[in-house]
């Protein structure tokens, strides 16, 4: 769990953009702590035994028991044809025959090259994200999408990340949703502000009018801008976005959004600060 969650149960998309190695640790990291709980995983995989080979005794003995299912990619996309509606059938079904099962928690994971596969059209892969963010608003359901920025379309990334504004991983930055705040950590520069720009204008558009910045290190002028952006959106609407916990460093960095007399943005001060 994120420093950074308020310990509420977490019903959410977690969309990992990172290298391949980095996303297999993370991906293991993820699967073996869900076991241990005793939850469900649906693993969705490009080569089935990669993960099993990762894990080791655990897998043996997960898949034994049924609470480890790996979903060969492959299959799944013949099975389907790569068509949405048809991979969205096939995990409700999934979750539903888990949940028939006795299970309270399901995990659904993938590695980097399990969606490239099972939906092979671009423009079909949002359209699956959007499905699968449906699923995992159902109490119980946590889904992990992954994505490789080496090989994947930047303007498909870019729309996954909005779908799944409510909980992001990238590469330098995170971000997740608290009530009414969106909870950011880690550094917004020139590589990743279009993907944090997409974020921050989904979760605005959902009602979130306040960004937390408390544990964000760097803002570069491209994450400024993505501010921006999402402040004209909300200004046409007659409303305002709020800025709070800036550091020193990052209030110095959106020194523009904070022009006196014209600021485009209301700011909150760390509590530290007052």
């Amino acid at each position: 769990m994120s420093a950074m969650d308020d310990g509420s149960p977490a019903r959410h998309a977690l969309v990992l953009h990172q290298s391949s190695l980095r996303h297999r640790e993370n991906t293991v990291a993820w699967v073996v702590d869900a076991l241990s709980r005793g939850d469900k995983v649906l693993h969705r995989a490009a080569d089935p035994n990669r993960l099993v080979d990762a894990i080791g005794e655990v897998a043996g003995t997960a898949e034994d028991s049924g609470q480890l299912e790996i979903v060969d990619a492959h299959r799944a996309r013949t099975m389907t044809d790569g068509l949405p509606r048809a991979l969205h059938q096939m995990f409700e079904d999934l979750v539903g025959r888990a949940f028939d099962d006795g299970y309270r928690e399901i995990v659904l994971t993938a590695d980097e090259e399990a969606e490239r596969i099972m939906v092979p059209e671009a423009g079909d892969r949002v359209a699956h994200e959007h499905d699968l963010d449906r699923l995992a608003m159902q109490p119980g359901v946590h889904v992990l999408c992954s994505y490789d920025l080496r090989v994947e379309q930047p303007d498909v990334v870019e729309a996954v990340v909005g779908v799944h504004h409510r909980c992001v991983d990238d590469v330098l930055w995170s971000a997740r949703l608290s009530g009414e705040r969106l909870l950011v950590r880690g550094e917004i520069d020139l590589s990743n502000a279009v993907r944090f720009g997409s974020a921050l204008s989904a979760a605005a558009a959902h009602g979130v009018r306040t960004v937390d910045l408390r544990e964000v290190t760097v803002l570069s002028a491209a994450g400024t801008r993505a501010f921006e952006v999402t402040a004209g959106f909300l200004r046409e609407r007659g409303e305002r976005l709020t800025l709070a916990n800036m550091s020193p460093k990052v209030r110095l960095a959106a020194a523009t959004l904070l022009v006196a007399g014209e600021q485009v943005v209301d700011v909150v001060e760390p509590r530290a600060e007052r």
